[in-house]
């Protein structure tokens, strides 16, 4: 393992987990000019055109039956994104210490398939009881707050997490297996692209029978400003160089060093980053009681020492 790894590992936490969610939330989720869905869908469609260009440039573009299967996985991928976008509208800071859990699906298949349980240690595993722990209160200690009749975080949300985590899980232990069989680059970002702007068509087509606005209710959604097409269209297509150089650079990394060594950064990374800028750019800190805050803290505790107790 070359230290040459932590070149694209700084660059995509300062990228993907601290300017990504601040921009995604406060330009492009939250921006009334077009749909929701108009929007995610405007948003994959960038990333798609620059996995295809990124794929002719390098000479990698094919459709052999990896590249389907990488499509099909970047499919999944998509309706993943989907629901982050629903719970991250909801509530940034809260869906980003749930996102753990898909790291936890990558690491634990990387440990059992990958053979890389030589990098667990002890202080990660403390580190990850201290996330496990709090996350698991989070639905009690809301579900009592129900009961007393204090604002609470919808139903819904829950869902939409589990349904991202759950697939981002396997997405990610899949882009290390791809990594480690030397599939190139090129054909990973378009077939993982590609299938996501497809399942954004997908959805794209589905809502068309169900036209639906931002809730009037949530702040949120509201600007001071409102943006026009051409300012959405260009912020789309900001975001969208985003994540495609999300999984760019993630993918370098992965060719670089094991999943266990790089996947505990971005682990720590995609909870604190996001957690930051919800509790204190968006002011999510005021919907919570002294428990939540608390429960909070031992989380972005536990992934970086998680993250700093890797065995690599």
């Amino acid at each position: 393992m070359t230290e040459i790894w932590f070149v694209p590992v700084v660059i995509r936490v300062l990228c993907v987990h601290a300017v990504y969610p601040w921009f995604l939330k406060s330009k492009i989720i939250h921006t009334d000019h077009l749909s929701f869905v108009n929007r995610f869908t405007l948003h994959y469609f960038f990333a798609a055109i620059f996995g295809l260009i990124t794929a002719l440039w390098l000479g990698q573009l094919g459709f052999d039956k990896t590249t389907l299967f990488i499509i099909g996985i970047g499919a999944a991928n998509g309706y993943a994104a989907y629901c982050q976008w629903k719970a991250d509208q909801i509530n940034l800071s809260l869906a980003a210490i749930y996102r753990f859990t898909d790291d936890v699906i990558a690491m634990t298949l990387g440990y059992w398939i990958l053979n890389e349980i030589q990098h667990l240690n002890p202080s990660m595993i403390f580190g990850l009881v201290l996330c496990s722990t709090a996350v698991i209160s989070f639905p009690i200690v809301n579900h009592f707050k129900q009961e007393n009749r204090a604002k609470i975080i919808p139903a819904k949300f829950f869902g939409y997490v589990f349904a991202q985590t759950a697939i981002w899980g396997f997405a990610k232990f899949f882009m290390k297996y791809f990594a480690i069989n030397n599939v190139p680059i090129g054909s990973w970002v378009f077939g993982w692209y590609g299938g996501a702007f497809l399942m954004a068509l997908v959805i794209f087509c589905v809502s068309r029978t169900k036209k639906r606005s931002p809730e009037k209710d949530n702040a949120m959604n509201k600007e001071t400003e409102p943006t026009t097409l051409v300012q959405t269209t260009l912020m789309s297509a900001a975001a969208g160089t985003f994540i495609f150089a999300g999984v760019f650079l993630g993918y370098w990394a992965l060719k670089l060093a094991p999943l266990t060594v790089v996947n505990p950064i971005f682990f720590a990374a995609s909870i604190t980053g996001p957690a930051v800028v919800g509790l204190f750019m968006f002011g999510e800190g005021k919907k919570y009681g002294r428990l939540e805050k608390f429960l909070i803290l031992q989380t972005i505790s536990g992934a970086m020492f998680f993250a700093l107790s890797f065995g690599g």
